[in-house]
């Protein structure tokens, strides 16, 4: 066998072995990659010392943010949501919505009491 026709398999035998160590190592970091942290767990009970509200639900819906430099917030009714419809936990909240100027559009739901 001469080396001319040594030569080319040797590149094609080499570019197939670069080529899957290329994809082995491609598949290994995606899979790494895409690995997320723990789910957090909204039920579990809190191990913190509690600490009042400092508004009541009602208040929060009269907060008047429009004078907030840069960022003028407006905030929509404020409501009760009872445990049994709160899909984040079996707990009471009031959830606030609002806008941010221009237009980011917010809407938490905090404790309104703690317990």
């Amino acid at each position: 066998m001469s080396l001319s026709m040594r030569g080319p398999n040797r590149r094609r035998t080499l570019a197939v072995v670069v080529n899957v160590f290329v994809l082995v190592a491609a598949l290994v970091a995606a899979s790494t990659a895409q690995a997320s942290p723990r789910p957090l767990n909204v039920n579990a009970p809190a191990k913190a010392a509690a600490t009042a509200p400092a508004m009541s639900c009602a208040q929060a819906a009269r907060l008047d943010l429009t004078g907030v430099k840069d960022a003028p917030a407006t905030i929509a009714p404020a409501t009760i949501v009872a445990a049994a419809d709160n899909s984040l936990g079996k707990w009471e909240a009031c959830e606030v919505k609002g806008v941010i100027a221009p237009q980011i559009q917010f809407d938490v739901l905090l404790a309104p009491e703690t317990g």
